[in-house]
């Protein structure tokens, strides 16, 4: 069934922000599995899951790929975020457009106590998954972060405006800080394995190239073997079990001239007059056939 009309994803957008709203508590950060927002979805938009029939490139539901479209624009605005896979969860931001969405009032403000900033990680701390800090007796273990931000959208978004990404090196002191060294090393080693396979599929197209030229040139000698092999030696001594030899011409190669019939019409190789199909003639290995008059000649 085709894409439905009347429903697209930015109709579901508000009803997707109410029902996870609800499932979440209006509580930023909570994650819960994106299954269960399918029925609550469909329940406040009065349609069932299966109401459009079957996405044929998704081999799903049209809801279910209507509501999916719909957190990622969520997502994109601010108002939603994936936790984990499979599991969505909503921003601040998003659970404030929530309780809009559900018409509920704005909660009572409460004055968090400030925090302390986060010390940055240093760019040589990804080639670890802890960093240890040692405080005297104790040893603290602090968990690994991306040096640059833990969004992949950012990260692509810095990577677009970095000209110089794609050029990774283990030499370069630029490269040994920089916060997104792991992906370009990442993009160097994919151009890399796509080179591999171009040249590979080159040396195939060129190994298959001169198979089928060799094929070309073994079929062609075989026709001509064929072509030679239609002009049968005719047995005239049948009765004695012994061939009639032919006479030699004085002005032969040498060879022992055959004695057939043209199975097509052909050519003399010596009076350049046409041999009919079925007529006498003879045959000289390195000259062709001839008329049996010309033989002599």
């Amino acid at each position: 069934m085709s894409k439905p009309k009347n429903v697209t994803q930015k109709t579901v957008q508000p009803h997707l922000l109410a029902a996870l709203g609800e499932l979440v508590d209006y509580t930023a950060d909570t994650a819960i599995r994106f299954t269960e927002t399918y029925a609550p979805v469909c329940e406040r938009m009065g349609i069932s899951e299966d109401e459009y029939g079957q996405c044929e490139t998704h081999d799903k539901p049209w809801t279910h790929r209507l509501i999916g479209l719909a957190f990622r624009t969520l997502r994109d605005k601010g108002l939603g975020d994936y936790e984990k896979k499979g599991y969505w969860a909503l921003t601040k931001m998003g659970v404030q457009k929530a309780r809009e969405e559900a018409g509920l009032p704005a909660p009572a403000f409460v004055e968090e106590a400030p925090k302390v900033p986060e010390a940055p990680v240093h760019t040589a701390a990804r080639a670890t998954d802890l960093a240890v800090a040692n405080t005297g007796a104790d040893v603290l273990r602090l968990p690994m972060v991306h040096p640059y931000h833990n969004d992949s959208y950012i990260r692509g978004l810095a990577i677009a405006q970095t000209p110089c990404f794609g050029a990774y090196s283990g030499r370069s002191e630029t490269c040994k800080t920089c916060p997104l060294a792991s992906e370009c090393d990442n993009a160097v080693l994919a151009a890399k394995a796509k080179i591999a396979a171009d040249l590979e599929a080159t040396d195939a197209k060129e190994a298959a190239a001169k198979v089928a030229k060799a094929k070309a040139k073994a079929d062609k000698n075989e026709s001509i073997d064929d072509l030679i092999s239609s002009f049968d030696e005719v047995d005239d001594g049948a009765d004695t079990g012994k061939k009639k030899k032919a006479k030699k011409s004085s002005k032969s190669t040498g060879k022992k001239p055959s004695k057939a019939t043209a199975q097509r019409e052909g050519i003399c190789c010596r009076c350049s007059g046409a041999i009919k199909k079925g007529a006498e003639c003879y045959w000289i290995k390195g000259e062709g056939i001839m008329h049996a008059d010309c033989l002599d000649d």
